[in-house]
Parts: C-alpha cells; sequence; structure tokens
C-alpha cells in the first residue's frame, strides 16, 4: 500500500512538476522583467547548466513528492507539506537563474504556514510566529554584520524571508536545524565549484535560497514538520 502510495503520488508529482517548470520560465522571463528586475550577469556559474536543470524539475518534483507521500502518509498535513515542497522548488530554480526571491513567492509561504500552524497542524502557534520572527531577524542580523566588516552585502531580503517562512512552518525548533543543513550544503557545492574553477572564484554571486528551500525540503521530511 505504501509503494503504490508512492508511486501514485510521484506520478502526480511529475506532471505538476511541468506546470512548476512552465511557472519558473515565466517568471524568469517575463514577470521579473517587467518589475525591472532581471538576470544578475554573476549568477552565469549556474546559468551554465540551465538547459541541463530544468529539464531535471519534472523528474525531481516527482521523486520528492513521491517520498513526501511515503514519510506522511494520508495525514492531514500531508498537503500542506507538497504546498510546501512545490513552493521552495520554485524558489530554488528562480533563485539560481536569477539570484532573486521575490516577494511574490515568498510572503504567500510565510502566511500559509501561519495559517496552517494557526491549527497545530505541524507546529504550534506560538512555535511558528516565533519561528518566523527570529528566522528574519537572525540572517538580518548576519546581513548587518558582513556588511559593516566587509562592505559588501552577503545576503539578500529574500534570504531572510525565506527564512522567514520555513520557521513559520517548521517552527523556532527547526532553525538551528535548516541554518546548519544549508550552511554545510552550500559550502560544500560552493567549495567544490571554486575548487574546480568552473567560472567560480571567491568573489562570485552564489544564491543562498536554493540551500535553504533543500534544507527545508530535508527537515520537512525526516522530521514530518516537527511532529516526531
Amino acid at each position: 500500500m505504501t509503494l503504490l502510495r508512492v508511486l501514485s503520488f510521484g506520478v502526480l508529482g511529475y506532471f505538476i512538476g511541468y506546470l512548476l517548470d512552465g511557472w519558473i520560465r515565466r517568471i524568469v522571463e517575463h514577470w521579473l522583467p517587467t518589475q525591472g528586475l532581471g538576470r544578475l550577469e554573476q549568477g552565469l556559474v549556474f546559468r551554465q547548466a540551465r538547459a541541463r536543470y530544468y529539464d531535471l524539475v519534472p523528474w525531481l518534483n516527482a521523486l520528492l513528492t513521491g517520498a513526501m507521500a511515503g514519510a506522511w502518509g494520508l495525514q492531514a498535513g500531508l498537503w500542506g507539506a507538497l504546498l510546501l515542497l512545490w513552493g521552495l522548488l520554485v524558489l530554488l530554480f528562480v533563485d539560481l537563474e536569477t539570484l532573486l526571491l521575490p516577494d511574490l513567492l515568498t510572503l504567500p509561504l510565510l502566511w500559509l504556514g501561519l495559517f496552517f500552524n494557526s491549527f497545530g497542524l505541524y507546529t504550534s502557534a506560538q512555535s511558528a510566529l516565533w519561528g518566523a520572527m527570529a528566522g528574519y531577524g537572525f540572517l538580518w542580523g548576519v546581513y548587518w554584520v558582513h556588511r559593516r566588516l566587509t562592505g559588501r552585502a552577503g545576503l539578500g531580503y529574500g534570504d531572510f524571508k525565506l527564512l522567514a517562512a520555513l520557521g513559520a512552518w517548521l517552527g523556532l525548533g527547526a532553525l538551528p536545524a535548516l541554518l546548519l543543513l544549508a550552511s554545510l550544503s552550500g559550502i560544500l557545492v560552493m567549495g567544490t565549484l571554486v575548487l574546480q574553477k568552473r567560472g567560480a572564484t571567491v568573489q562570485t554571486l552564489f544564491p543562498f535560497g536554493p540551500f535553504l528551500a533543500f534544507a527545508g525540503v530535508g527537515v520537512m521530511l525526516w522530521g514530518k514538520g516537527g511532529m516526531l
């Protein structure tokens, strides 16, 4: 029964992935330019593989949707967890392409997390509220310390809002795991690119949002939103 559920949701995830792929392309190629926001040239390290990673969206979504269904079963929280997953995948690929995390995507995700947790679906309402505030405040503090020390912005405001959204979904207690997983995966990927000299140097701008999104999916799968 579990295998059938995983396969069924995997197929669903594959077709949803095609819709997400189209939405990602529309945001990157049409909506952001109309807002005066376009691709940053410093993002070329990831854009070199653009055609390849766009083709991965349906398959990646199929894999993760099936895994989420396997982890959650047919519990009340499954569909909310899938909404979070699909939103994070869109943010991941938009940030890879543009180094931007639009408010159009991050803020609805934050409010959805607070809404679901007002019913205690993934964590308590109090933990969700404090998670959102602490997530935003922590990265805001890191941003300003880094800027004072180096004169450069090491993070974007979209990163603050994305961590706030994850805090609203997963709760205050999930923030250390989110930050640890995102930081370690980011260091691993960026260090590998720099060492292999694939168009990357220590001065290259790298998006942090994809690593936060990856960490959010991992924590939701592993801890089932803090319910274990």
